[in-house]
């Protein structure tokens, strides 16, 4: 649980008590986001905008900024 409180924190806006919370709600950390924004919108501590943009974060279909988007 530690290890996966830990990544959650990696993410913007998320501190230790949503990062715990998130995991608690899950029981795991829901790494491929299998959940969609308004599953997580309902963990304590994370509203719509919150779980909007961790949903955006994970997501294949966004470029990080300074990289090229890959082929195919």
């Amino acid at each position: 649980e530690s290890y996966g409180v830990f990544l959650l924190q990696s993410f913007p806006g998320i501190g230790p008590k949503v990062a715990k919370a998130i995991y608690q709600h899950f029981n795991t950390v829901p790494i491929t986001w299998s959940v969609t924004a308004a599953d997580l919108a309902l963990v304590p501590g994370i509203g719509r905008k919150r779980a909007e943009a961790l949903i955006a974060a994970l997501s294949p279909s966004k470029t990080a900024p300074g990289t090229s988007p890959r082929p195919g």
